[in-house]
């Protein structure tokens, strides 16, 4: 529930008005022992003076009225923005000289309650902003200060929420967001008249008046008035599409009401295909031609019915690049070339949010908010876990130094985190990747199989752990590393490694095949 003023700008203005064409005897109180020489006082709104007169038979006082909501919060106290020349007086005529030092862009009203023994008068101040009925733009209000009242015709992009009536303006300067929609008692729509009589819809033009706000970014025009809401004669859903490089077609839904139905595309390689009627509906193809660029390109197309427009934003990816993180990692920030890559989930940062760091031969890499898949969750935590590989599709860019991928998740392998005995029990296979922890052991003396110690070149070994141990036939420094260099890892007998790979068994040797380092401890 809006906390209400006691009285609003409009009865203000009248009442000063009114005021001006009263004698100064019409002013006159009807207490004998107190008389103010009016009851409403106005103030610019660029800030100044002015004043009344108290004539009194006895000592007076001026109690400026502290307004509150129902939570108990104060929502106007006048002694933040009035001076007041005195707020207590004597015996005779006394004139209280009352100043607002600050500019306001929003009109503010305050009440002054003046007792003199039993009697008491009011005194009303307003420092009012003229409304001069001038539409601003959508970057007008984006540039301007806040707390000024903006008028704005813009269309309606999305609904937030209809219990407070929440959702987005845009025309063509920019956007901002209104948050809350109130009648003419201040009221929101979820207590006083309800979302539909406003009658707002996606893809409507509407005109509002409210102040304006920035809260954590977003600019914002809080507790509007709708002034008026000019219906769409056409909606379409949705109203941004991607297309791969190869192109292809993709459906979106038009309800048109309008006599008329055409579009415009803003480039030569979107086109529109089929448009078939289905019943309230009608399914409109949409084309994309093949992209023989690396960089991913733009386009929008438009569509119109009876005066009413819709876009729709078209992005289109470029050829995919396949490389490495390295490659990644000293590229050029753009956000229109896209790589693939594929590497091990080295760490996590929070999977809840897709941001972890992959590593490969070449380096590591910071990844931020990875989704599921194109244009998907950034909710990774039930899929993705450290030593899993994955293979990536994004572009670069940077934050304060750090170097990031953006962008989806084009397929995984999970990795089984196992114990030695369940990995010597497993069935062999390539495509099948475990992690495994053991304790480096050597254990070349076993006469029974043929088994090397090799810590400098290719990495042969066994590891233990407390089910049992397994040999190690050869361990790269990273997934997709070369041979003959787990040596510049500094891993030595009786430190704790952990590795990833799949099980082969040779002359009835059980092996971890085609192994990778994760990571490893010192022996203490």
């Amino acid at each position: 529930m809006k906390t209400k003023y006691l009285f609003s700008a409009a009865i203000a203005a009248l009442a000063i008005m009114a005021t001006a064409c009263q004698s100064k005897e019409e002013m006159g109180s009807d207490n004998s022992n107190l008389e103010v020489s009016t009851s409403y006082v106005s103030i610019d709104n660029t800030g100044g003076t002015n004043s009344f007169t108290i004539k009194a038979s006895e000592s007076w006082t001026i109690t400026p009225t502290i307004e509150y909501d129902s939570k108990g919060n104060v929502t106007n106290d006048p002694s933040t923005w009035l001076e007041f020349s005195t707020l207590s007086g004597g015996v005779g005529e006394t004139t209280v000289t009352i100043t607002a030092p600050d500019t306001t862009f929003a009109t503010k009203t305050a009440e002054l309650q003046i007792a003199a023994g039993e009697d008491i008068e009011y005194v009303y101040v307003t420092q009012l902003v003229p409304d001069d009925g001038s539409l601003s733009t959508c970057a007008d209000v984006i540039d301007g200060p806040s707390g000024k009242y903006y008028t704005v015709r813009g269309t309606c992009t999305a609904i937030a929420n209809t219990e407070y009536g929440n959702y987005y303006l845009e025309d063509e300067t920019g956007q901002i967001y209104v948050y809350g929609t109130v009648d003419d008692n201040g009221d929101y729509p979820k207590s006083g008249k309800s979302w539909e009589e406003y009658g707002i819809e996606v893809g409507d033009i509407v005109t509002v008046n409210g102040p304006k706000t920035v809260y954590n970014g977003t600019v914002e025009l809080v507790d509007v008035k709708v002034i008026k809401v000019e219906k769409s004669y056409l909606k379409m859903e949705p109203l941004s599409l991607t297309f791969p490089c190869e192109g292809g077609s993709q459906l979106v839904d038009a309800i048109v009401k309008g006599t008329t139905f055409t579009f415009e595309s803003s480039v030569d390689w979107l086109s529109v295909g089929s448009v078939v009627e289905e019943g309230d509906t009608t399914a409109v193809t949409i084309i994309a031609a093949a992209n023989p660029e690396a960089n991913a390109r733009t386009g929008e197309i438009t569509f119109y019915s009876s005066g009413s427009g819709q876009t729709i934003s078209v992005k289109q990816l470029g050829s995919i690049i396949e490389t490495t993180v390295s490659t990644i990692a000293s590229a050029e920030d753009d956000n229109t070339v896209y790589y693939r890559v594929t590497a091990c989930v080295s760490s996590a940062y929070n999977f809840a949010k897709g941001r972890f760091y992959i590593k490969d031969a070449t380096g590591e890499l910071y990844c931020y908010n990875i989704t599921d898949k194109e244009g998907g969750s950034t909710d990774l935590s039930n899929i993705l876990k450290v030593g899993d590989i994955v293979t990536l599709v994004g572009y670069k860019t940077s934050y304060k130094g750090t170097n990031e991928l953006v962008g989806y998740i084009e397929s995984y392998i999970s990795v089984k985190e196992v114990s030695i005995a369940e990995f010597n029990a497993a069935e062999d296979s390539n495509d099948v990747w475990y992690k495994l922890t053991g304790v480096v052991t050597d254990d070349s003396g076993n006469t029974e199989f043929k088994k090397k110690f090799d810590l400098t070149n290719y990495g042969n070994f066994d590891i233990v752990d407390d089910s049992g141990s397994v040999y190690v036939y050869g361990v790269v420094p990273a997934y997709g590393g070369a041979s003959k260099q787990f040596g510049t890892l500094g891993v030595a007998e009786g430190d704790t490694l952990t590795i990833i790979g799949t099980k082969t068994t040779y002359k009835g040797l059980v092996e971890v095949n085609k192994a990778f380092y994760l990571s490893h401890t010192a022996k203490e």
